[in-house]
């Protein structure tokens, strides 16, 4: 068995966490691949909100959906 030795200015900060290569480099094409920002953090997530909200009412008054029914 091999006994790594790790600086404790290196483990201080963060969780530390060991890995194979591989598996590391699966990991990050992984993450490459998916958008940086999560789509309902973007600014204008509110006012699209409030448009579709807008736009399903109405069409709730036009009988074009069928409301919930709630229990």
């Amino acid at each position: 068995m091999q006994v790594i030795t790790i600086p404790k200015e290196l483990a201080k900060n963060d969780d530390l966490v060991v890995m194979p290569r591989k598996e590391y480099e699966a990991f990050l094409s992984i993450i490459k691949k998916q958008p940086a920002d999560d789509w309902i953090y973007e600014k204008p997530f509110i006012s699209e909100l409030r448009k579709r909200i807008k736009v399903g009412k109405k069409a709730l008054k036009e009988n074009k959906l069928i409301p919930w029914k709630k229990r």
